[in-house]
């Protein structure tokens, strides 16, 4: 009985840390837009090279555009426990971010990037 009282205890102090600490949508916006920028500025250092003079100017630029885009349409599911960042993409709601435990983790920056490439190479041909 002592154990079972003390497991229900564990769980409700868990439960009630993973509430507390459960990530806003502020939070998920800005880690989408530092994953975001940070594969678009790889992709760019990869097709400008290194030293390009706009590589400074793109990453300005593309850092707007990345706010305007995911503030506008980040959806947060907050589910007490964690929390879903949902946006739309080539027409479905696709999930983004994942918060748990106070941290937002999103796609790895090479996926992301694979992705840029992958739309680079559609919007360009």
């Amino acid at each position: 009985m002592k154990s079972l009282s003390l497991s229900i205890l564990i769980i409700l102090l868990f439960a009630g840390i993973c509430i507390l600490t459960c990530p806003d949508r502020d939070e998920h916006a800005a880690v989408i837009n530092q994953a975001v920028r940070s594969a678009f500025d790889d992709v760019m250092r990869e097709e400008m090279g290194e030293e390009d003079e706009l590589l400074y100017l793109t990453s300005l630029f593309t850092g707007g555009i990345t706010s305007i885009a995911v503030d506008s349409s980040l959806k947060i599911k907050n589910n007490f426990l964690f929390s879903l960042g949902i946006m739309e993409l080539d027409g479905e709601d696709r999930i983004v971010s994942i918060g748990l435990l106070g941290h937002v983790f999103t796609l790895p920056e090479d996926k992301i990037a694979e992705n840029i490439r992958t739309y680079m190479e559609t919007f360009f041909q």
